[in-house]
Protein backbone atom coordinates (compact mmCIF):
# COMPACT_ATOMS: atom_id res chain seq x y z
CA UNK A 1 0.00 0.00 0.00
CA UNK A 2 0.98 3.34 -0.54
CA UNK A 3 -0.23 6.49 1.46
CA UNK A 4 -1.57 8.93 -0.22
CA UNK A 5 0.11 12.33 0.58
CA UNK A 6 -1.91 15.05 -1.43
CA UNK A 7 -5.58 15.26 -2.70
CA UNK A 8 -7.61 17.36 -4.47
CA UNK A 9 -11.37 18.12 -5.31
CA UNK A 10 -12.41 20.20 -8.12
CA UNK A 11 -16.51 20.65 -7.49
CA UNK A 12 -18.38 22.06 -10.44
CA UNK A 13 -21.37 23.40 -8.80
CA UNK A 14 -24.58 24.49 -10.98
CA UNK A 15 -24.56 28.05 -11.47
CA UNK A 16 -27.82 28.66 -10.24
CA UNK A 17 -26.64 26.99 -6.50
CA UNK A 18 -22.78 28.42 -6.69
CA UNK A 19 -23.52 31.95 -5.20
CA UNK A 20 -25.93 29.81 -1.92
CA UNK A 21 -23.68 27.24 -1.81
CA UNK A 22 -20.02 29.52 -1.76
CA UNK A 23 -21.47 32.34 1.00
CA UNK A 24 -22.63 29.49 3.42
CA UNK A 25 -20.18 26.75 3.39
CA UNK A 26 -16.32 26.65 4.28
CA UNK A 27 -14.39 24.25 2.23
CA UNK A 28 -11.64 21.72 3.25
CA UNK A 29 -8.68 21.94 2.72
CA UNK A 30 -8.72 19.74 -0.57
CA UNK A 31 -11.79 20.84 -1.58
CA UNK A 32 -11.64 23.89 -4.85
CA UNK A 33 -14.88 25.01 -6.53
CA UNK A 34 -16.12 26.54 -9.64
CA UNK A 35 -19.40 27.46 -11.57
CA UNK A 36 -20.19 24.30 -13.86
CA UNK A 37 -20.10 27.23 -16.83
CA UNK A 38 -16.68 27.97 -15.95
CA UNK A 39 -15.61 24.24 -17.37
CA UNK A 40 -16.30 25.91 -20.81
CA UNK A 41 -13.27 28.07 -20.36
CA UNK A 42 -10.38 25.51 -18.82
CA UNK A 43 -8.11 26.73 -21.33
CA UNK A 44 -8.22 29.98 -20.86
CA UNK A 45 -5.09 31.37 -18.79
CA UNK A 46 -7.80 32.51 -15.93
CA UNK A 47 -8.72 28.79 -15.05
CA UNK A 48 -5.59 27.63 -15.72
CA UNK A 49 -3.84 30.30 -13.18
CA UNK A 50 -6.43 29.25 -10.89
CA UNK A 51 -5.68 25.46 -11.52
CA UNK A 52 -2.40 26.04 -10.86
CA UNK A 53 -2.40 27.31 -7.36
CA UNK A 54 -5.26 25.35 -6.16
CA UNK A 55 -4.10 26.70 -2.35
CA UNK A 56 -6.00 27.22 0.54
CA UNK A 57 -6.32 31.12 -0.56
CA UNK A 58 -8.13 29.76 -3.88
CA UNK A 59 -10.68 27.70 -3.13
CA UNK A 60 -13.29 29.40 -5.06
CA UNK A 61 -12.61 30.39 -8.80
CA UNK A 62 -14.74 33.63 -7.95
CA UNK A 63 -15.46 35.59 -4.61
CA UNK A 64 -17.72 33.62 -2.65
CA UNK A 65 -21.32 34.45 -2.40
CA UNK A 66 -21.02 36.28 -5.79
Amino acid sequence: MLPVRFCQVLFALPNTEYAKWTANNVPAGHEYFCRHSSLDSWGSQQMQSFLDRMSFASHFYTAPGK
